[in-house]
């Protein structure tokens, strides 16, 4: 009809990419990740603040020994034999009242000492929640239990 034919382009039809719009952001993009970039800090490095204004001391304070309390029970036939730090208290339930007189005693001369209660095996519970209770009543800080050992077999 006009002498065109259908699919031909012009030549000043032709598609032209805009390479300095494109190379400004690509630009953009690299600045930008080159600011926000955190590089990966040593995990073995301690951040500390040490004090400038003290240094070795020339005087050192005297501590005094914390005395320890371990309670020994034992059973003698049908009663329970209490030992403070290896010496007789008495039997028990008895002799809770003097353990308690002890161990406060104790206490008041060093107040960080520990308590250790080491029952024979064969010592009644109750035996051992007494001398509990008497440590909790003479505000003892901490209370520990030994290990008993299990009577040993002889070997034939």
């Amino acid at each position: 009809m006009f002498g065109k034919r259908f699919g031909k382009r012009r030549p000043q039809d032709r598609l032209e990419t805009q390479f300095t719009s494109m190379i400004d952001v690509v630009f953009l993009l690299l600045i930008f990740f080159m600011c926000t970039l955190k590089f990966k800090i040593l995990e073995s490095k301690i951040a500390t603040h040490l004090p400038v204004d003290r240094g070795a001391q020339q005087t050192f304070e005297k501590l005094e020994p914390v005395e320890p309390m371990r309670i020994a029970l034992s059973m003698r036939g049908e009663t329970c034999v209490c030992a403070l730090n290896g010496s007789a208290i008495g039997t028990m339930p008895e002799a809770r009242d003097r353990l308690y007189q002890r161990l406060a005693a104790i206490r008041r001369a060093s107040p960080e000492s520990e308590a250790e209660i080491a029952p024979d095996p064969t010592v009644s519970h109750g035996h051992v929640i007494g001398v509990l209770d008497e440590c909790m009543r003479a505000d003892v800080a901490e209370v520990r239990f030994a290990a008993a050992l299990p009577p040993l077999r002889r070997r034939s």
